[in-house]
């Protein structure tokens, strides 16, 4: 796999497991694939299973009336934020290396 750089081959990498990513995946209100940076502050004690600690996070809050409650932040980005590199330009249209569609809808459901 061709990388821009060990950054964003890391948050590709720990995804799942670690507190930041970047990742690309289809879109479907745009019918395309597009790229993803963020965080998510809420995990286990060795940084497992994010996603699911983020959505139980969410219906305590929920079960006591606050709408409103911050655990994660996804965007869409052009550019890698270590190296510079042009997202689109070098890893292609179709997401290339950092391609993973389960993990970008999860993401969107889950903020």
């Amino acid at each position: 796999m061709d990388w821009c750089c060990q950054t964003a081959k890391n948050r590709f990498a720990c995804r799942n497991t670690y507190g930041e990513f970047l990742v690309a995946g289809h879109v479907p209100s745009a019918d395309e694939i597009w790229f993803f940076s963020g965080f998510n502050m809420a995990h286990r004690g060795d940084y497992t299973d994010v996603i699911n600690a983020i959505r139980s996070a969410t219906k305590v809050i929920e079960q006591i009336g606050i709408s409103n409650f911050k655990l994660s932040e996804i965007g869409c980005v052009h550019f890698c934020s270590q190296c510079g590199a042009e997202l689109r330009t070098f890893y292609g249209s179709n997401g290339g290396a950092l391609r993973d569609d389960a993990y970008v809808n999860e993401m969107r459901q889950s903020t």
